[in-house]
């Protein structure tokens, strides 16, 4: 059975600032065939590569990352928006198009080695944040 994932997920204009288009996964989230079959068809793709940890981005990463990294029998890393961890943090600060200032935080306990196998995206618009941790 084939899903039109996109046509599940809602998309905000000028959301939160003017120019920005928002995707909001909580409509997917809100049917649970799609939201179990949006997961099952990740799983199957990756289910051969041997994937050890999914990184997940703060804050919907964790929702997609986590039903997946059960799926796969893989770890999960979380990376938070700066600031957010109370433990010794590797940061890195990123440009989400025109605009500096963004940073993200991981755990040093779980990156060491960073080794970014699948990373299940926060901000679906664009990969900025995501290839910050390539690095």
């Amino acid at each position: 059975m084939s899903v039109d994932f996109a046509s599940h997920i809602r998309t905000v204009r000028d959301y939160p600032k003017p120019g920005v288009l928002f995707r909001d996964i909580t409509t997917l989230l809100l049917k649970p065939d799609v939201f179990r079959r949006a997961i099952d068809v990740l799983a199957a793709l990756y289910a051969q590569a041997g994937i050890t940890r999914v990184v997940s981005i703060d804050a919907r990463g964790f929702l997609i990352g986590s039903p997946l990294a059960y799926l796969l029998d893989a770890g999960q890393a979380l990376i938070r928006k700066k600031g957010k961890l109370p433990a010794s943090v590797i940061g890195e600060d990123y440009k989400l198009g025109q605009r500096a200032g963004n940073a993200f935080d991981v755990p040093r306990r779980t990156s060491s080695p960073i080794i970014i196998q699948f990373v299940a995206p926060e901000r679906m618009a664009s990969s900025s944040g995501a290839n910050s941790f390539r690095r």
